[in-house]
């Protein structure tokens, strides 16, 4: 396989090197707490480590879906 068999795989490995970079910078900056609140605040009770999981997986797509300039995961 040549190099320009890989060339598809350069905007992924940035989008994933970029979410990468913002967990460790939202780990840093104590969000993953505020997440915590909010969703309990939405919930009215503890949230699940699942729930909590699955709504800052959404909150991290989110940022860099907007980061793109796009609104939905697969453009065509």
């Amino acid at each position: 396989m040549s190099v320009t068999d890989y060339d598809w795989m350069k905007p992924v490995s940035r989008v994933m090197r970029e979410a990468r970079k913002r967990h460790l910078l939202f780990r840093t900056l104590g969000i993953s707490p505020r997440l915590q609140d909010r969703l309990r605040a939405r919930l009215g009770r503890m949230p699940t480590d699942v729930e909590i999981a699955e709504d800052y997986r959404s909150f991290l797509l989110n940022d860099l879906l907007a980061l793109q300039g796009t609104s939905e995961p697969i453009s065509s």
